[in-house]
């Protein structure tokens, strides 16, 4: 890939999230389903990372109704909202805390290519693939920009190997609440960082995946998680 096309990607781009997806395994979308769903929903321009249900894509129709899904997430956070309290720049460090920050200036300037749009392209792109494929499955959306800054500020600890970062519709998880640490750790795993709309987490053990259970518990709303090995290749792939 060109390095315009690179940065092109990493400042306009979105990954797509699809909870509970193995191309080519019997029952679960193909990729054709995959890519097909999001061209029904006004992206033609995809291709898929893996065979875990994981999109890149851009927004080849700006002025079409069909969006995503940041402005929700912010929404859920938003600390003015008396429904949502508390602060949506949650983390455990200094480099979370920056990110958050600068995550919510970018969804305040609609000049921002990181600025968020319409969530409709979520339930869209849902949609899409329930009607080619009779087949139902949940569908998380980020910023590429935003999956390269989590990247950035967390790949680089010991333990980055057992680390994943899960989507979820629920605002911002309170990681420091004791509740929340104590079911994080009956399944062994610490939540490390949040944001809007995502956790990460560490497992005890490699090779574990345990924040997905957690975070559906914490917040009563399915979500999905992916390796942070995963995203590292992914940022190399499409945003460097």
């Amino acid at each position: 890939m060109s390095e315009r096309r690179r940065e092109d990607s990493a400042t306009n781009g979105f990954v797509a999230f699809f909870r509970n997806v193995n191309q080519g395994q019997r029952g679960h979308p193909t990729t054709a389903d995959l890519l097909g769903a999001l061209a029904d929903a006004g992206f033609t321009e995809a291709v898929t990372f893996q065979s875990n249900g994981t999109v890149v894509f851009s927004d080849a129709a700006p002025s079409s109704a069909v969006t995503l899904e940041r402005a929700a997430r912010d929404a859920a956070a938003d600390p003015a909202d008396p429904a949502n309290p508390g602060d949506p720049a949650v983390s455990s460090d200094s480099a979370g805390l920056r990110y958050s920050a600068a995550a919510r200036d970018a969804a305040a300037d609609p000049a921002d290519p990181r600025a968020a749009v319409d969530p409709r392209a979520v339930s869209d792109v849902r949609n899409a693939l329930n009607a080619r494929t009779g087949i139902e499955r949940e569908v998380f959306v980020m910023l590429l920009q935003e999956i390269v800054d989590i990247v950035a500020a967390y790949s680089l600890a010991d333990d980055a190997a057992r680390r994943e970062l899960t989507l979820h519709r629920g605002g911002v998880v309170d990681i420091g609440d004791p509740s929340v640490v104590t079911e994080a750790a009956r399944r062994r795993c610490r939540l490390l960082a949040c944001g809007p709309g995502w956790t990460l987490a560490s497992n005890e053990r490699d090779r574990e995946s345990n924040a997905t259970p957690v975070v559906e518990h914490l917040t009563g709303g399915p979500a999905t998680s992916r390796g942070l090995s995963t995203l590292v290749r992914l940022v190399e792939r499409f945003a460097r």
